[in-house]
């Protein structure tokens, strides 16, 4: 019953109202990513979950999608912009992941949903 009910009432309230307060920062966080980096706020990623099922994580994107001569992509430290390492280190990066939550996609408790490769 726990987990079945009050675990997920939990974190959809929790995620909601967490959502409304840090809204004017979600906003501002995504004309930054504008402004600065010049490219799509959001970093989508297919995850699994719960049951083997896979869905779609967000992020904030705090890398650029540079590559080297031979069109591979450059390593993650040469990659992270300035304002990335900002976001990383505060960890407002994952606020949109707060989306995942209201859709009973993630938890705040438990453990991290893994890429699919």
């Amino acid at each position: 019953m726990y987990r079945k009910y009050v675990k997920r009432m939990f974190d959809f309230v929790f995620a909601l109202f967490t959502l409304l307060l840090f809204l004017p920062v979600f906003v501002l966080i995504i004309l930054l990513i504008l402004i600065f980096d010049g490219f799509y706020p959001l970093f989508i990623q297919e995850r699994v979950g719960k049951d083997a099922v896979s869905f779609r994580i967000y992020k904030f994107k705090t890398m650029n999608d540079k590559k080297d001569a031979e069109g591979r992509l450059l390593k993650e430290e040469l990659r992270v912009t300035r304002f990335g390492r900002i976001l990383r280190k505060s960890g407002l990066d994952e606020i949109p992941q707060l989306f995942n939550i209201l859709k009973f996609e993630m938890s705040f408790i438990g453990p991290r949903p893994l890429p699919v490769y």
